[in-house]
């Protein structure tokens, strides 16, 4: 229960995601670490074996004798301290004839390990934890600004040309006319029922379900904006017809009810003799 305060908050979330999210690039830096290790404690034997303070090595001699227990004591104790000076090793004065070695022994450590290696670490976990900050950002600002079922971001649909007078804006069509909780129901809904039950559209839509086809939702498009757009191409064919073309339809409907007035009294005159 203890731990549940990861799940809890962000923040801790996302430190544990940028160290799980780089465990490739951290275990490169670890091996990094153990052969460095390895190595200054092959060179710390052959070198400087008797600056070595282990006090537990051997019960008659201080310091280790051994490369194993090298790599262990500056494992152990010079890690931590990002140094070998007084951690790993007795201090050396400039009248020790491997002074100037114990320098650069100990210098080179330092800079590798203390500077460049833990900054490494330092730079993989901001890194992460700034990349997963820019996502959970990009993420909230897609949620807000783009309609989920529909692909309409919120500029789009506003600078829309179709869209009704009467139009409740953005928000309403991305809770209201396209709530994807619904859609989600929807779904549930054809998998629970009998497939002998469902109507010809249940039957489509689960077909395309089945092979994981988004066809059957609407692409940038909406009810309203669907009936604003026919209402205003029945509008422009309406006003594409030429007034001229329909009085000349009306005098012709009219000469053809003459003719067939004419024909009807031809009719009723040769039945009458």
């Amino acid at each position: 229960m203890l731990l549940d305060v990861l799940n809890i908050s962000k923040t801790l979330s996302f430190i544990i995601r940028s160290i799980s999210d780089n465990t490739s690039s951290l275990c490169w830096v670890f091996y990094l670490f153990t052969c460095t290790v390895a190595i200054y404690a092959q060179f710390g034997l052959r070198y400087f074996e008797e600056f070595f303070a282990y006090g537990d090595d051997d019960s008659l001699r201080a310091g280790c004798h051994s490369t194993l227990s090298c790599f262990i004591l500056i494992f152990y104790h010079g890690l931590p301290s990002s140094s070998l000076d007084g951690a790993v090793l007795n201090p050396a004065d400039n009248t020790n004839p491997h002074y100037i070695q114990r320098v650069i022994f100990d210098l080179t450590f330092f800079i590798w390990v203390g500077l460049i290696l833990f900054n490494i670490i330092t730079g993989l976990l901001v890194d992460g934890f700034g990349s997963l900050r820019e996502s959970d950002a990009a993420r909230i600002d897609l949620q807000k600004n783009e309609c989920f079922v529909c692909g309409f971001t919120r500029t789009d649909y506003e600078d829309s040309p179709n869209l009704p007078d009467n139009d409740k804006g953005f928000e309403y069509h991305k809770d209201n006319e396209h709530d994807y909780w619904q859609y989600a129901y929807f779904c549930i809904y054809l998998n629970r029922k009998s497939k002998d039950d469902l109507t010809g559209v249940e039957s489509y839509v689960w077909s395309m379900i089945q092979k994981k086809n988004t066809e059957w939702t609407p692409t940038r498009n909406s009810l309203a904006i669907q009936i604003k757009t026919e209402s205003k191409v029945a509008d422009e064919a309406d006003s594409a017809i030429d007034p001229e073309a329909l009085e000349k339809i009306g005098r012709d409907v009219k000469d053809l009810k003459k003719s067939f007035s004419a024909l009807e009294k031809v009719i009723a005159h040769g039945k009458s003799t």
